[in-house]
Parts: C-alpha cells; sequence; structure tokens
C-alpha cells in the first residue's frame, strides 16, 4: 500500500482501488488488528493464570499434589500419594499424617496394613484411622489385631458406638468358642444400651473440595462398605449360632440374641432427629438387612414352637419390606441417571471444544487461501464494516445465551439436541457469514472503474481492479474469520472465569460438579428414620 495521503490518489492511476484498499489506512487498520490480538491474549492470560494460581500456586506442592490426588482412580492417586508422602519424608521433620494415611486408604494388598501403622503411629488418636484400620485388619483376616485396634478406637473415637459394634464383630470372627460369642452378644446389648450414636469414618478430602460430587458419594459409599462388612460377618455368625440351637432348650437365650441384633440394625438407621452426615444408603442397607434377618429368625422361631407371630412384628416386616425397596428404587435411579448427568454436565465442555475446532479449521482454511491469491498489505487495510461488526456482535450474544443454556439447563430445561444443533448451526452461520458477506460489501469491479471507461488502457485497470478485489475479498474473509474467532476465544474465558465464581469449580471438574445425590439421599433416610 502506499504510504502517501489519500488526497493525492486522484493523481495516480491506481486511484479507483481505494475501495479495495489501496490507498487506504494501512496503520490504523494494523493498529486495530494488534489492539484487538492483545486483548484476545490478555482474557487467555487472565484466565490461564487464575487456574494455574489456584490449581498450583495457591498451595504448597505436596498439598497441591494431594489435592489432585483425590479425584483421581486409585492407581493414579496411589502414584501420586506416595510421591507426596516420600518428599515430606525428606522435607519436614514429622511427617504429615494425613498424606500417609490418604495413601493408606488405597495401597495395594501387600503392604496396606503396613502403610495402616504407619499412618497411626503419626496419628494415635484419630478415631476414624483407627475404625478403618480395624476394618481392613478385619478384611484381611487378622481377627486378633483387629480386636486391639477396635478396642483402642472405642477408647480415642468419644461417644461413638460403632468400635464397640465392630469389636463384638471381630471377637466373634476370631474365635469359636461359647465364652467368645456370648461376649460379643454381651458386648452388642451393652452398646445397644449405651445411647451413644453410631459415627462411621468419612473420606479423607480437602477443605477447598466440595462434597456433594457423585466421586465423593462413591467414596463414602465404598469406605462404609469397608465398614459394613464386620457387621455383616457379626450377623451371620449369631444367625447361624441361632439355626443351629432352634431345636434345643435355650429359647429365651435365642429370643434375645435376635432381639439384640434387630436393635443393633435399628440403632444403625438412628432416630428421626439423628444427624444424617454420617449415613448413606450402604448404612441404611446393613441396618435394615440386620433387622429382617433377625425379625424373620423371631418369627419362624416361635411359629416352630406353636405360637403365632404378633401383628407388631408382622407390621415390623412390612415396613422394613417398603423401606429396602425405596433403597434399592433410590439405588438403580443413582446409577441409570450417572451417565445421563455427566452428560448433561459435560456437554458444555464438548461444545466449546466443537466450537473452537470448527472455527479454528475455517479461520485456518481462508488464511491459507489467503496466502495463495498473495493478499498484501493494501488488502488488509480494508475495514470491517459496521453491518458486520453488529451481525458479530448478535452471534457472540447468542452463543452466551445457548452456552449458558447448556450450562445450567438440567432435568426438563436440559435437552442436549438441541442445544447442539443450535450451537451447530450458530458455527456454520458465521462460517457462512464469513464466506458471503465480503463479497456484499466489497463493490463490483465494473463499479469502480465507471468513471474510467474512457481512459486509455480500460482493460488493464479493469483486470488489475479483479485481482485487488479478489485479494480484498480473502482478506476481509479470513480477518473477520480470526474476528469471529477471538471473540469466541474472550467469550470462553469469560465463561471459565465466570463458572468458576459460581461453583467454586472450573468446567473440567466434572467429578466434583456432577450430583452424588446427597440431599436427596439424605432426605430418604430421614423418611426411613421417621417409619419406625
Amino acid at each position: 500500500m502506499s504510504d502517501s495521503p489519500i488526497g493525492d490518489l486522484e493523481h495516480k492511476p491506481s486511484r479507483h482501488l481505494l475501495p479495495y484498499g489501496v490507498g487506504g489506512d494501512y496503520i490504523g487498520a494494523r493498529r486495530f488488528r494488534r489492539a484487538f490480538r492483545l486483548a484476545v491474549l490478555a482474557c487467555v492470560g487472565i484466565t490461564l493464570s487464575l487456574y494455574i494460581s489456584e490449581n498450583y500456586l495457591r498451595y504448597g506442592l505436596s498439598e497441591t499434589q494431594f489435592r489432585m490426588a483425590l479425584s483421581h482412580e486409585d492407581d493414579s492417586q496411589r502414584a501420586i500419594l506416595r510421591e507426596v508422602v516420600n518428599r515430606d519424608r525428606r522435607d519436614s521433620e514429622v511427617p504429615t499424617a494425613r498424606y500417609v494415611a490418604a495413601l493408606a486408604y488405597i495401597e495395594e494388598k501387600d503392604i496396606v496394613l503396613e502403610r495402616f501403622a504407619e499412618a497411626v503411629e503419626l496419628a494415635p488418636d484419630d478415631g476414624d484411622l483407627l475404625i478403618v484400620y480395624g476394618c481392613k485388619l478385619f478384611q484381611m483376616g487378622e481377627f486378633k489385631e483387629a480386636r486391639r485396634i477396635f478396642r483402642e478406637a472405642g477408647l480415642k473415637s468419644g461417644k461413638n458406638a460403632l468400635p464397640d459394634y465392630l469389636l463384638a464383630a471381630a471377637i466373634a470372627a476370631s474365635s469359636t468358642s461359647e465364652e467368645d460369642f456370648r461376649t460379643a452378644v454381651a458386648l452388642v446389648s451393652r452398646t445397644n444400651d449405651s445411647g451413644n450414636p453410631v459415627l462411621f469414618p468419612q473420606p479423607l478430602w480437602h477443605e477447598s473440595l466440595p462434597k456433594d460430587g457423585y466421586w465423593y458419594a462413591d467414596l463414602r459409599r465404598k469406605l462404609a462398605d469397608l465398614c459394613c462388612a464386620p457387621i455383616y460377618s457379626l450377623k451371620d455368625v449369631v444367625l447361624q449360632r441361632v439355626r443351629e440351637e432352634m431345636d434345643g432348650e435355650g429359647g429365651q437365650s435365642l429370643e434375645t440374641w435376635l432381639y439384640q441384633l434387630q436393635r443393633f440394625g435399628k440403632k444403625l438407621i438412628g432416630a428421626p432427629l439423628d444427624s444424617t452426615e454420617t449415613l448413606n444408603t450402604s448404612v441404611m442397607i446393613v441396618g435394615l438387612k440386620l433387622q429382617q434377618d433377625a425379625l424373620n429368625l423371631r418369627v419362624a422361631f416361635q411359629t416352630q414352637h406353636g405360637d403365632a407371630a404378633s401383628e407388631e412384628l408382622r407390621a415390623l416386616q412390612g415396613q422394613l419390606s417398603e423401606a429396602m425397596a425405596q433403597i434399592v428404587r433410590f439405588e438403580t435411579q443413582r446409577e441409570d441417571s450417572r451417565s445421563k448427568r455427566i452428560g448433561e454436565a459435560t456437554l458444555s465442555v464438548w461444545l466449546v471444544f466443537l466450537g473452537m475446532l470448527m472455527l479454528g479449521s475455517a479461520a485456518v482454511m481462508l488464511s491459507i487461501l489467503s496466502r495463495i491469491v498473495h493478499t498484501d498489505r493494501n488488502s488488509r487495510a480494508v475495514r470491517q464494516s459496521r453491518t458486520g461488526l453488529r451481525l458479530l456482535a448478535c452471534w457472540a450474544g447468542a452463543l452466551a445465551l445457548c452456552l449458558i443454556w447448556a450450562t445450567l439447563g438440567s432435568g426438563i430445561y436440559s435437552q442436549p439436541e438441541l442445544i447442539v444443533g443450535l450451537w451447530s448451526s450458530l458455527m456454520v452461520a458465521i462460517v457462512l457469514v464469513a464466506v458471503v458477506y465480503p463479497a456484499l460489501l466489497l463493490p463490483r469491479e465494473a463499479t469502480v472503474c465507471t468513471s474510467l471507461v474512457s481512459e486509455p488502457g480500460y482493460a488493464e485497470l479493469l483486470q488489475e481492479a479483479r485481482r485487488a478485489r479478489r485479494r480484498a475479498y480473502f482478506s476481509l474473509a479470513g480477518r473477520f474469520m480470526t474476528l469471529a474467532l477471538g471473540t469466541y476465544i474472550c467469550l470462553v474465558c469469560f465463561w471459565v472465569v465466570g463458572f468458576r465464581v459460581l461453583s467454586g469449580l472450573y468446567p473440567t471438574d466434572i467429578k466434583l460438579l456432577v450430583s452424588g445425590l446427597l440431599l436427596e439421599e439424605q432426605s430418604l433416610i430421614q423418611q426411613i428414620q421417621g417409619m419406625f
């Protein structure tokens, strides 16, 4: 492009090419492009800075990796936590107990007990850790050592009935003697009368992470299943002993054993006014199962001895069956809806990726075509029209609404097929605008050469105008597509930051974002507690 003032062009042969950028404000156009690029880079830089500072600079390296490991599968989590534990040993005079405990929770089978022993040595007063350690010993068949750990956990857990129940299970599993069996049943009876609540350990978690996602809910259930395994074992031992002695003379003792087992199950369920924070459906199932099996055997025992079961016991059987059916329906619904909820949560992420792919591909293709036709700085001096910029603004607004719908829509408002179709249509529309809009904006060659028809060499001037228009067209289309891509990138950055402000997480934290149905679970637990 010529650096001469525009007014001098009327004395130059190329003065008719001004609509195609020849002799235009090249410097101003270049400044506009650079300012827009800097604005896009600023948005990206701010977003990346927030993400990196929060996820990698907010805490120390060991704490950051510990926080990150909690949302990984066991194999990946194990590798990260081993590195954290080894570094912490090197850098700290006293190793951090929760790092070792977190590793012990998911450690490999051959060294898991060794890791738990190390964690307990670092935190000997942690009652929850002792309970989990004892349950892991029970799972590995180390019943006598589990008895010792559960006894110690009872001393360190305050008013928590769970360690005593688990101790009774370990006593019953470690010996087949009559004395140990009666000791276990007596301990269950005494714990039933203690009035202490049954409080289950909760997963090791980071205070900055929410607890209402499905990942944390799964960890709670896995930990509850581990702690419930000894209880199931105790139930089996008691019921087997009752079945073996049903034909004997110890009817009163059998009734007492079954009644205490039934009370144990009721205590696991809790009362309506009890806190449901440590309860989950796994605990409710074992509580209902204890009551059902004990009650069914009581009815069978009474029937065998010629006594009709009372109406109260029959009614209780029906209530237990209904409560169990409600939990089964809830668990079935939870698993069936998980994939749907994950799909709804990831929809916005996939839309962002799809948009970046489509716009990026279109921008690269138009850039290649611009190089093929040898666009120069003259063609880049053609400014975008106000109409084009208004279209771009309307397109960005429609994208923002669509993205908000995809992010917040759930239940009856979630229509993934419609959202994806609308999003794809907007992407295709902006590409079509980039292709069609420059052709409408730039005047035809014959129009710009109208005043030159009588001049010699008109054919050459017309041919030169065609080349200039072609270059201006591809330059304008490519720059419009680049404007659309830059606007889209800024929109995505605003969305990421806004998402973080509103939810406390980033859109990629799917495991922590997708609902674990914690509120629904607690509501169901309270409903079942009110039935008894």
